[in-house]
């Protein structure tokens, strides 16, 4: 008896391939797990039903008064990863921040940071710190992975909007004129406004 390869699927139905007997009569038989067979006299026919995790079968040949041959196969399928969620998009004033994606119930999670350079904390972890942020669009993904199913993904944004420059109106000024020149820092970074506050 020859129960055919192992498989490992994201599916709750395969197919099983064991040899066709040249003597005597072969039967599929389910040891663990679960599954129904289309017809377990074949040696190549649909199972459907499977289960999470391993199912055994076992194909055996019997022929008159002789011991049975037997073999078995596993068939093992792989859970759909939970639904990735990065959270939404953050703003912030400062090169470093905190991303929140959900804690799978099934599968891993993983973030890539898309664009380099910004740095991972934890890259492993549903919360981690990410630093060296450059200004405007940061893109990270979260991506869910578990066995054979394909990963679940999903992307948030984090916009870094350096801080404006420090504010320096200059000295205060005592004059006898109706028109007067302000004389005010130019800022390195950002857009400078006078305000009239009387």
């Amino acid at each position: 008896a020859n129960a055919g390869n192992p498989q490992t699927i994201c599916s709750s139905s395969s197919s099983l391939n064991a040899n066709m007997p040249v003597f005597g009569t072969g039967s599929w038989t389910i040891l663990s797990g679960t599954g129904v067979l289309a017809d377990p006299l074949q040696p190549a026919t649909a199972v459907s039903n499977l289960s999470y995790g391993p199912n055994l079968f076992e194909w055996s040949i019997t022929s008159g008064s002789c011991p049975a041959t037997r073999d078995t196969v596993v068939i093992d399928v792989d859970e759909n990863p939970t639904a990735a969620n990065a959270g939404p998009d953050i703003l912030i004033c400062d090169p470093a921040d905190t991303l929140h994606a959900n804690v799978p119930l099934v599968g891993t999670g993983t973030w890539y940071a898309i664009n380099s350079p910004p740095l991972l904390g934890n890259p492993y972890a549903a919360t981690t710190m990410v630093s060296n942020l450059v200004p405007g669009w940061n893109p990270f993904e979260w991506v869910i992975s578990n066995g054979v199913c394909p990963a679940s993904r999903d992307t948030v944004s984090v916009f870094y909007t350096i801080r404006p420059s420090a504010p320096d109106a200059g000295p205060d000024i005592y004059e006898c004129a109706y028109d007067v020149t302000m004389q005010a820092e130019i800022p390195s970074v950002g857009t400078g406004l006078w305000n009239n506050l009387s």
